[in-house]
C-alpha cells in the first residue's frame, strides 16, 4: 500500500516470464520464481538483433531480425584456389502493420509464435527473418498510426519496401528472394504488398486478411480506415479485389471458415479474383 514494493510478472528476450519483486526504494528487481523447464530456457535464450532505418519520409522505422551464422568458406574454386563467395540470403518479413490499441510488434519482450517461426526459418532454412513496424502501426504515437487513414496499406507498403532495400544493403539479402507474411491486418498487408509491389515481394502467406473493409467491424474501420455511413459502401474503394490481378509471385491464402471477426468470404472473393 505504501508503494515501496511491487510484485509483477516480467519477461524479456533471453528470460522466460516469471514472478519478480521490485523494491522501489532500492531500485532493484529480483526474480522469485523459475517455473519453466530447461528446454524452454534454451529456446527463449535466443535474442534477436534490433535495427532501425529512415523511410522515404524521413521517419524512423523499427525492426528486429535473426540472421543465419556465416558458413565456413571450405569450398574453393578448383581453378583459382579461392574460396567461393557465400550466396546471398533469402528474406522473410513478418508484419502486422495496423492499429492495435497501443500494441506494437517490435518490443523487448519474449517469444510469440511468429518469432519462434522466424527463428526456425533462420536456423533450418538460412533465411534472414525480420519483424518490421511500418507506419500505421500503433504504439508510436498518433501521427505515425494515423498515416493509415484513408490510404489503408499504402504507407505500410512504402515503409516495407524501404525496409527491404535497407536489409539488402546491410544484411546481404537476395533481392530476388523476398517473402512476407502476416495475419488479420497483416494478412491484408501481405496481400497489399504482393499486389502493389510484385517486383519487390516474390511470395507471401496471408492469414485471414480483411480484403473488403466494408465487411469489417465499423468501430475499427471507421476510425482507422475511413468514413463509413450506414447503408453506404464508403469503404469499397479500399478493397483489394481490383488489385488482386496484379499478383506475379506465389501467395498462400489461409482463413478459417468459422472466423467471426474477419469474414471467410473476404478470402474467397479475393481468391476468385
Amino acid at each position: 500500500a505504501n508503494g515501496k514494493h511491487v510484485l509483477a510478472t516480467f519477461s524479456n528476450f533471453g528470460n522466460s516470464r516469471d514472478l519478480v519483486h521490485i523494491d522501489a526504494e532500492k531500485g532493484t528487481q529480483t526474480r522469485l520464481t523459475e517455473s519453466h523447464p530447461e528446454r524452454s530456457k534454451e529456446i527463449l535464450g535466443l535474442q534477436p538483433e534490433f535495427f532501425a532505418y529512415e523511410n522515404r519520409e524521413g521517419q524512423k522505422i523499427h525492426g528486429f531480425l535473426f540472421q543465419p551464422e556465416a558458413k565456413a568458406a571450405d569450398d574453393k574454386d578448383k581453378a583459382t584456389g579461392k574460396a567461393e563467395p557465400e550466396a546471398k540470403r533469402p528474406l522473410l518479413i513478418y508484419v502486422y502493420g495496423g492499429p492495435l490499441g497501443t500494441q506494437k510488434q517490435v518490443v523487448e519482450g519474449n517469444y510469440g509464435g511468429p518469432n519462434l517461426f522466424a527463428h526456425y526459418m533462420t536456423e533450418k532454412h538460412g533465411y534472414v527473418t525480420a519483424t518490421i513496424d511500418p507506419r500505421g502501426m500503433s504504439g508510436y504515437g498518433a501521427v505515425f498510426e494515423k498515416a493509415n487513414f484513408e490510404q489503408v496499406g499504402k504507407p505500410q507498403v512504402q515503409d516495407l519496401v524501404d525496409g527491404v532495400r535497407y536489409l539488402i544493403e546491410h544484411y546481404d539479402v537476395d533481392p530476388e528472394r523476398v517473402a512476407i507474411h502476416g495475419w488479420s491486418f497483416g494478412g491484408f498487408q501481405t496481400q497489399m504488398c504482393l499486389y502493389t509491389e510484385p517486383d519487390v515481394f516474390k511470395c507471401g502467406i496471408a492469414g485471414a486478411g480483411p480484403t473488403e473493409w466494408e465487411n469489417y467491424n465499423s468501430w475499427y474501420s471507421t476510425g482507422t480506415i475511413g468514413e463509413s455511413r450506414a447503408g453506404k459502401t464508403d469503404l469499397a474503394k479500399y478493397s483489394l479485389l481490383s488489385l488482386a490481378k496484379n499478383l506475379k509471385g506465389k501467395l498462400l491464402l489461409v482463413h478459417g471458415m468459422e472466423d467471426a471477426n474477419v469474414l471467410y468470404q473476404d478470402t474467397v472473393r479475393v481468391y476468385a479474383e
